[in-house]
């Protein structure tokens, strides 16, 4: 096979894997849904459509622990296929893993913006990392370059499941101060804080690193253009978070004021 071959059945690849990755997200989606409603009995439609939004939040909790577990899979098989090139070294897995991630940012986004009637809390902060996130690996895809730094990037949805955790425990009615309410609000800060800070210090200490070599002033200009800047609003989204969680875990171990008596 030639190098042009080789090209087009790339960018077939790349064409057709992104509409895949799309349905695959919206498939489970509805997947997850309707096992949901064969589980819950409803008593009528009245009550069928007062639930479907609460259907569509458990909809969007499920299928993001599940894209955080593949990503966390795709993560660790990476770290034993990856060649030692930061700027041109290429892997098959990261360019299933963009394809994988970008389609859920595409579905979670439509689900949030057209499916659902209520508001989603934080949406246009959701919408922005979305966004900002897949740009960085559209690029890095089509461009064939710094995949390395998407694997590293791979690694901040360990903390997603935790966070989903807490919703679902909400929904079950467990109480705030019960133990695996403050067993998941510890393991959910910590992994936030270890994932993703320790993967934004080896993003940035990855590009010091190259930014001097020959590779990197002979990649594509927007390349670079978009490893700098989106990731930078990506780390202070990651940082304004934090503060909202060490907040939360404070208001949550905090002991409650005793009742005054007269």
């Amino acid at each position: 096979m030639t190098y042009e071959d080789d090209s087009i059945s790339r960018m077939d690849y790349r064409l057709l894997g992104l509409p895949i990755a799309i349905c695959w997200h919206f498939t489970t989606g509805f997947g997850y849904r309707s096992a949901l409603r064969k589980i819950i009995n409803f008593k009528n439609n009245n009550e069928l459509r007062k639930n479907d939004e609460k259907l569509i939040d458990w909809e969007l909790a499920l299928v993001s622990t599940l894209h955080s577990a593949i990503c966390i899979a795709f993560a660790i098989v990476i770290l034993f296929d990856f060649e030692d090139d930061k700027v041109k070294g290429l892997s098959k897995w990261v360019e299933v893993s963009c394809l994988h991630s970008i389609g859920f940012f595409i579905y979670d986004a439509i689900t949030c913006v057209f499916v659902k009637k209520e508001p989603t809390k934080d949406l246009r902060l959701y919408l922005v990392h979305h966004v900002v996130a897949s740009s960085c690996m559209f690029m890095s895809f089509i461009n064939e370059e710094y995949h390395y730094f998407c694997a590293i990037r791979l690694w901040s949805e360990l903390s997603t499941p935790f966070l989903n955790l807490i919703w679902i425990l909400k929904e079950l009615k467990y109480d705030k101060s019960s133990k695996a309410n403050v067993l998941n609000a510890f393991c959910f800060t910590i992994s936030f804080f270890l994932c993703r800070y320790l993967s934004a210090w080896f993003y940035w200490i990855g590009i010091y690193e190259v930014h001097n070599s020959e590779d990197f002033k002979l990649s594509k200009f927007s390349s670079k253009i978009f490893l700098i800047l989106p990731p930078i609003i990506l780390d202070v989204l990651n940082i304004f978070w934090s503060f909202k969680i060490v907040n939360g875990l404070i208001s949550l171990v905090k002991p409650k004021n005793a009742p005054k008596t007269a």
